[in-house]
């Protein structure tokens, strides 16, 4: 007379453990919906924003912070961003992680609407430990792709389908 349970129950257990380690611990694949406010130019008061007010083919969206590492993402990414707008791709930028003020004097080196999100909620509701960070999504909010790396036009019309 066998001594415990099967092997098989022992095998089904650790995978059925598995599985569910792997859904509750895997990346969310959607945007969370949330409301930010905008900052379009000094003199306009904040409007109300979402990174999934993109209606484009593709969309970009690049979260940056305060910090001066952070930063040196800028130039980079708005050259990027004006490449991708030739193509049909809508890019937002989130500047995150800070006071209210701060977040607002790092989107005026933009030189265009940017959402601020002094709380974080984006950063926390993805799981995103550092920033900058990159995430190509469809206009419904799907995420095809996330990155912590710079990306390229390529790559990100690569992943965009265009």
């Amino acid at each position: 007379m066998p001594l415990g349970p099967k092997l098989s129950t022992i095998f089904g257990a650790i995978l059925a453990v598995a599985a569910l380690a792997w859904f509750i611990l895997r990346p969310p694949q959607r945007l969370p919906l949330v409301s930010l406010p905008k900052y379009v130019t000094f003199e306009a008061n904040l409007e109300q924003g979402s990174p999934l007010d993109c209606r484009a083919k593709g969309c970009l969206l690049v979260l940056v912070g305060t910090d001066a590492k952070a930063q040196g993402a800028i130039p980079s990414a708005v050259e990027l961003a004006q490449m991708l707008e030739e193509r049909g791709v809508e890019t937002t930028f989130v500047v995150a992680g800070d006071v209210l003020r701060e977040c607002a004097r790092v989107a005026r080196a933009y030189r265009r609407p940017v959402l601020l999100d002094p709380d974080g909620q984006i950063q926390k509701a993805m799981g995103i430990e550092r920033l900058p960070y990159w995430i190509v999504y469809e206009s419904t909010g799907k995420i095809l792709h996330r990155t912590g790396e710079s990306m390229t036009e390529g790559q990100v019309l690569r992943e965009t389908g265009l």
